[in-house]
């Protein structure tokens, strides 16, 4: 919850808003919700106000550092699950146990 106005905290809430409730973009640009944001803070000035460009922009941005973020974390598991299963000794072939059997015969 923000503690005080911000541009790029009413930029971050309106995209939540539009992402979250699978609005258009357009709504940024249209009067009547830009009207709602000035009545919630009557002193904004219409620069702080996110157009649909920025809006759609904030988002595409934000998703392309997801998804770096999330590859990047797959990486790092991939690397923790090789390094984990190279420490678990593999199930034995038939082959190793045909040895293992021959050498307990001959002891």
């Amino acid at each position: 919850m923000p503690k005080a106005f911000t541009p790029e905290g009413i930029l971050r809430a309106v995209a939540v808003h539009i992402v979250c409730n699978n609005e258009p973009f357009m709504l940024a640009d249209k009067a009547t919700f830009r009207n709602i944001l000035v009545a919630m803070r009557p002193k904004t000035k219409k620069k702080e106000i996110p157009s649909r460009y920025l809006v759609q922009k904030y988002i595409d941005d934000e998703f392309e550092k997801y998804m770096v973020e999330l590859k990047e974390s797959i990486i790092v598991s991939s690397r923790v699950f090789a390094s984990v299963h190279e420490l678990i000794p593999s199930p034995p072939t038939s082959r190793m146990l045909q040895v293992q059997s021959a050498s307990q015969k001959i002891l």
